[in-house]
């Protein structure tokens, strides 16, 4: 996961983009946008249905499995299109806020996809709030971490029982609160991890979509509050170049070491990719 990724970068306050609280956006009065056969990259468009030209109004097609791929020159808005068509089209077939994961490696880019579909479907009258994943972190400091084998990392990177709380609270109360990790704190392997003293707060009114974003955030124990569960999946080259270009050359034999086996366990055993609703390479 990002927050752990180096030093500097880890003991900064990583607070969620809760967004706007005001009711001035009815996810119901979401902008129609007219519908095209394939995204940007040529790919068939997950939202379009070719059977009724319409986009997914049909249950079939908003559940249908799709990969839209890269190409190299792809803008961030590109990239980000076949989520955005998604989600546009099951915010208006939904009578309650859409609940979506955004999963994947490290350095695959799902904040920069995440802030970027949050733009654009700003621009659709449809907001969207995004969930850092990295403020559930479990606690454990580098030497902790480093000691415990990869299924018991891939089980506690995230404290997913906080997580499913905050998502259940979501769905039946409208509003929650939680506190993030606390980056600061000087023990990490303190237990109960430490947390941030501010609470945060998130309320669904006028919100259409609620997104938890980052590594294993779309792990089955948190499948029955997800509506949608996204992949992004570029190729390891990419992945490995973005890490570099965010945290220098002496993060390549940290992540190497560190993060990859345990991701590998994840992504090849447990959510492998037919299990995602959406998948971006």
């Amino acid at each position: 996961t990002k927050s752990l990724q180096t030093a500097d970068r880890l003991r900064t306050n990583h607070p969620a983009n809760t967004g706007p609280k005001d009711e001035r956006h009815n996810p119901k009065q979401a902008r129609r946008v007219v519908p095209s056969r394939t995204c940007t990259n040529g790919h068939p468009n997950p939202a379009y249905d070719p059977a009724t030209s319409e986009w997914g109004r049909e249950a079939g097609a908003a559940n249908r499995k799709t990969i839209c791929s890269s190409v190299p020159g792809m803008t961030p808005e590109s990239k980000a299109e076949p989520l955005v068509s998604l989600l546009t089209v099951r915010v208006e077939a939904a009578n309650a806020p859409l609940f979506v994961a955004l999963d994947g490696r490290s350095g695959a880019g799902k904040s920069t996809l995440a802030s970027v579909s949050k733009s654009l479907l700003v621009e659709q009258d449809v907001v969207m709030n995004v969930i850092e994943g990295d403020q559930f972190y479990a606690g454990g400091s580098s030497q902790t971490w480093d000691s415990r084998s990869d299924a018991d990392k891939v089980a506690n990177a995230m404290d997913w029982r906080r997580q499913h709380t905050l998502l259940a609270e979501l769905r039946v109360e409208g509003e929650a609160a939680w506190r993030s990790f606390d980056w600061e704190a000087p023990d990490w392997d303190a237990e109960p991890a430490p947390l941030e003293s501010c609470t945060q707060r998130l309320s669904l009114a006028g919100v259409a979509i609620v997104m938890l974003e980052g590594a294993y955030s779309a792990r089955p124990e948190l499948h029955e509050h997800l509506d949608l569960l996204v992949l992004l999946d570029p190729p390891a080259d990419i992945r490995r170049q973005q890490l570099l270009d965010r945290e220098g050359d002496a993060y390549r034999a940290d992540w190497e070491g560190r993060w990859s086996e345990a991701e590998d366990i994840y992504f090849g055993e447990i959510m492998t990719r037919n299990k995602f609703d959406l998948v971006i390479d």
